[in-house]
């Protein structure tokens, strides 16, 4: 893992899962990842973003662990779904928060 990704993924590893324990498969720092890049490569939507982590696969497994594979769109929808986006975006400690207003 580059320092940039460690980095990346240091700031989201006290993140709060809500997810069942006993039915977790992917890391969530490895299903967020996945979803800021894909973002930054302007994917629009889930199942956009799952097609790019897919296509970009032996990319993804350079940095993450990806132990069960690519998480599906209905994943990685379910996790943002439930996660708080002020804790997100206080994870960017470089952004102010106005362009989330």
């Amino acid at each position: 893992m580059t320092d940039r990704v460690s980095q990346f993924v240091s700031l989201f590893e006290d993140l709060p899962d809500q997810r069942q324990e006993w039915k977790v498969k992917h890391n969530l720092v490895d299903i967020i990842f996945i979803v800021v890049v894909a973002t930054i490569a302007d994917c629009d939507d889930w199942e956009e973003i799952e097609w790019f982590a897919r296509e970009k696969e032996p990319w993804f497994r350079k940095y993450l662990e990806l132990p069960a594979g690519i998480p599906s769109h209905d994943t990685m929808q379910r996790v943002f779904s439930w996660m708080d986006p002020e804790l997100f975006r206080q994870r960017f400690p470089a952004m102010d928060g106005a362009c989330l207003r």
